[in-house]
């Protein structure tokens, strides 16, 4: 039997949900509708349904195209479809997503390896528990976040990008700064205005006001629609 998964708040129902549902439950032989409770509606998309999430759903389970109605109530894809599709499906697609997040992190490690290594007085760069104290410092902070319940897994990995930003537009004018301060001054035809320190105050400033964003988006202050 071949399953299908839709997903929608499908308030206010119209031709054009019918007509979507009609299409979705020709791909295959069972139709899921994985509907977004009020809740998931208020908090992820800004929005107040005209129905609430009974009321649409009963509406849904009337439809001859559903055969089966699940809440959705969280913004990771994989695990939505590990509700509706099975553990087999959500277990494929979190592994093929943490292996991929993993070489991003691993990637963000490794650019800030040299800076570990001369901050904590490890031995070497090449040496593979330092490497992986170096992965840990950048991959363990949003994981903890996301696991806690502070804050749901993508606005984790949200804040993670953003405040790597943040570092990685910090160390840079550091090691520039210093390396020029202590003699070990780049040629001008090698290290132009593009480091200058203007320039160095304007990235700083740029991905210090995108933390700030996303920290005033999490915590709701921005207006909807920001």
């Amino acid at each position: 039997m071949k399953k299908v998964i839709t997903y929608g708040t499908f308030d206010l129902l119209h031709y054009g949900h019918i007509n979507l549902l009609q299409r979705a439950k020709a791909l295959g032989d069972y139709l899921i509708v994985a509907l977004s409770t009020d809740e998931f509606n208020s908090k992820e998309k800004n929005k107040i349904t005209y129905f609430s999430y009974e009321e649409r759903k009963r509406l849904l389970e009337a439809i001859r195209y559903v055969d089966l109605v699940i809440p959705e109530q969280t913004e990771v894809a994989t695990l939505a479809w590990g509700q509706a599709l099975g553990s087999w499906a959500m277990f494929v697609a979190n592994i093929f997503a943490l292996c991929a997040m993993m070489t991003s992190y691993w990637a963000v490690g490794g650019s800030m390896l040299t800076n570990i290594v001369d901050m904590f007085k490890f031995k070497s760069e090449n040496h593979v528990p330092t490497r992986l104290i170096s992965l840990a410092c950048v991959a363990l902070p949003p994981f903890i976040l996301a696991y806690s319940g502070l804050v749901s897994f993508v606005d984790a990995i949200y804040l993670a990008g953003t405040f790597g930003g943040v570092i990685m537009s910090i160390l840079p004018a550091l090691m520039v700064n210093s390396a020029r301060k202590n003699g070990d001054m780049e040629p001008p035809w090698k290290c132009g205005w593009y480091s200058a320190r203007w320039v160095q105050v304007l990235i700083i400033t740029l991905f210090c006001a995108a933390a700030l964003y996303a920290v005033l988006d999490l915590v709701g202050i921005l207006p909807s629609g920001w």
